[in-house]
């Protein structure tokens, strides 16, 4: 099956709100960047959670999303996102939000993910963080246990990263180390 077939079936573009453009990203091992326009609701985060744990479950683990055409979210959107993240998590992948318009980061701030999420300025920012340090002796990705929770969480780099279990905030360090 056709990954632009899986994605744009009828049911998605019945509403005509929301479009989803792929391109498989072969630098990228198992990635895929979506291409977000139009808008997240309630009346299509549902069928929008399904086309992308579909490409999961195909194998696209590492999933790069531009939100430069994505002029709303609602907080149904979010939780979209949300267990989209949770999903992936458990099958050792992760995904990187770009180019989010102000408005629609926003509403991942005002509803506390702004750290839960990783958020690049663009997309091709964001296949450089997975990308990079490729060559050098990088520890990342990593996989750990929350410290809090005790859960396997995975790092694509260092910084400070939501739990996806518990919520608790986390620290990588650059050598791997993490704590809360």
């Amino acid at each position: 099956m056709n990954i632009s077939e899986l994605i744009n079936e009828e049911d998605l573009e019945q509403d005509e709100s929301l479009f989803i453009d792929t391109e498989k990203l072969d630098m990228l091992p198992n990635g895929i960047l979506l291409k977000l326009q139009g808008q997240l609701h309630s009346f299509n985060s549902r069928i929008f959670h399904a086309k992308i744990i579909q490409l999961i479950k195909i194998g696209y683990l590492n999933l790069v999303f531009d939100a430069t055409r994505l002029n709303y979210i609602s907080s149904t959107g979010v939780g979209a996102f949300t267990l989209i993240m949770k999903e992936l998590t458990a099958r050792n992948g992760s995904m990187i939000l770009a180019s989010l318009q102000p408005s629609v980061y926003h509403v991942f701030d005002l509803l506390g993910f702004e750290n839960y999420f990783n958020f690049q300025e663009n997309w091709e920012k964001a296949i450089s963080s997975y990308c990079l340090n490729k060559d050098d002796k990088t520890i990342f990705p990593i996989i750990f246990r929350c410290p809090a929770c005790f859960k396997r969480q995975k790092a694509v780099c260092n910084g400070q990263f939501r739990c996806a279990d518990c919520k608790t905030i986390l620290t990588v360090q650059e050598d791997g180390e993490v704590g809360l």
